[in-house]
């Protein structure tokens, strides 16, 4: 938080679910930030890009704050790659976002939910069918992440896969119709 607080302009959070959500939340107004909870529909522009939030939505009630209704945006438009953002969502909740969200058509770029964990829906990525899947895990992490499990889905479906833990930061970017990625290894 002391990293960013004092430098962003919005903050679109997710249901808080402990006190320590608040105070962080608290921290980033104080910065200077407009908070604001995601709700599905929620829309915006950076730059000359367009996002919305997918996730969480109304129906979604069932689950408890955390990663079940980490935010979920699309984003498209301004030379900016037509990219969705899957938080940490667990296998349950992509099935619902799938039924709800109306998602449609393919994604040039995914970020894999919950750092590729072995809790994923293999039909969501099938229906997304990205280029590029990118999956933010640290090195040597307890939980091994990313899982077998779903590095062969990406695999099957044809998605170019980027790993953090192996390739550093992962940029992605649209030039001239097509998709341009850097890594720092």
């Amino acid at each position: 938080v002391a990293a960013v607080q004092g430098r962003v302009g919005t903050v679109v959070h997710g249901p808080v679910g402990a006190d320590a959500d608040d105070r962080t939340l608290d921290r980033l107004a104080d910065g200077g930030a407009a908070v604001t909870l995601a709700v599905s529909g929620l829309r915006g522009e950076l730059g000359a890009a367009e996002w919305k939030v997918l996730w969480p939505q109304r129906g979604a009630a069932a689950f408890q704050p955390g990663n079940d209704l980490s935010v979920i945006v699309e984003i498209e438009g301004g030379d900016v790659p037509r990219s969705l953002f899957l938080g940490d969502l667990s296998a349950e909740a992509q099935r619902m976002l799938m039924r709800t969200a109306h998602i449609r058509g393919a994604f040039d770029v995914v970020k894999v939910a919950h750092h590729g964990s072995a809790d994923q829906d293999a039909g969501l990525y099938e229906a997304l069918r990205p280029v590029a899947a990118i999956i933010s895990v640290g090195a040597g992490n307890d939980y091994g992440h990313p899982r077998d499990e779903i590095l062969a889905t990406l695999q099957l479906i044809g998605a170019h896969v980027l790993r953090t833990d192996l390739q550093g930061r992962v940029i992605v970017a649209e030039r001239e119709g097509e998709l341009q990625v850097w890594t720092d290894r």
